[in-house]
């Protein structure tokens, strides 16, 4: 056999092999899967990913307001109603902690409160290892924003290192402006929901996940799941739950969307 022949043989031989090393960087065993990008687990890709929930030894709830967050005051971010009704529907307590724990195994909603708002430096690199491990284990991590806090590097930062892409925009609605919001998408969050009431929100940044509150042209909340794990959640305004009276409005559902916010039920 001639050199040239003997070349263009091997060559032949190995493509079946180039082909087939279809193995993604995280070591599994089938083709490279994508994110997914809704509550149902089904990606962009085609792939299928199995969304992990949070355990019955998961009934505690994290609301964090270190790195530079908004402390509870008396104006907003008052959250004893929301802690009430978690406690009344399901049985839960919840923590307020400006300190950090590692210990993240217990809650199914961790949300971090306008970090960034007052200064503050990034999450080290343990600390977001401790958020990855609770999405890991199927914890939803909620970014809940201020209009202060809209062009927060310390929650961009903490999003794009989880592996999110969504965001921000920088941009929010006028001071004082009420948002009820009716256009409401497809999502564990707003299942059986017509109206959350939100005031001064951030705009928010969907890119790579699914709009779950509309408002005309904005986005004011959106999910992603980054991985087979727990979701992320992007909230423009921590009101909607907090103690400015929108929990008791009878004409809103932001009480419903409180529960479903930390009850994160595969049913829904």
């Amino acid at each position: 056999m001639s050199s040239p022949t003997l070349v263009r043989f091997v060559l032949l031989l190995a493509l079946p092999v180039l082909g087939c090393g279809g193995k993604s960087d995280d070591g599994s065993t089938g083709g490279t899967t994508t994110p997914a990008t809704d509550s149902g687990g089904s990606s962009d890709g085609g792939d299928t990913i199995e969304p992990i929930y949070p355990t019955d030894t998961m009934d505690r709830v994290l609301l964090y307001y270190g790195h530079g967050g908004y402390a509870p005051e008396s104006a907003k971010g008052n959250f004893d109603d929301f802690d009430e009704a978690v406690k009344t529907t399901f049985g839960w307590n919840t923590d307020h902690r400006s300190d950090w724990t590692s210990d993240l195994s217990a809650y199914r909603m961790v949300g971090l409160v306008a970090l960034g708002h007052d200064g503050g430096e990034p999450l080290d690199d343990s600390q977001l290892a401790d958020l990855q491990g609770a999405l890991a284990a199927g914890t939803r991590i909620v970014f809940f924003a201020d209009r202060e806090s809209c062009a927060s590097t310390v929650m961009a930062d903490a999003l794009d290192r989880l592996g999110s892409s969504m965001g921000f925009t920088g941009s929010s609605a006028d001071v004082n402006m009420r948002i009820d919001a009716t256009d409401l998408g497809t999502h564990q969050l707003t299942a059986g929901l017509s109206k959350v009431i939100f005031k001064e929100p951030c705009w928010v940044d969907s890119s790579g996940g699914s709009r779950i509150v509309n408002h005309i042209d904005f986005v004011v909340a959106a999910a992603q799941r980054p991985a087979t794990g727990g979701d992320i959640v992007v909230i423009g305004d921590f009101q909607a739950i907090d103690g400015s009276g929108y929990l008791d409005d009878d004409s809103a559902d932001n009480a419903a969307f409180a529960e479903q916010l930390v009850k994160v039920d595969p049913s829904l």
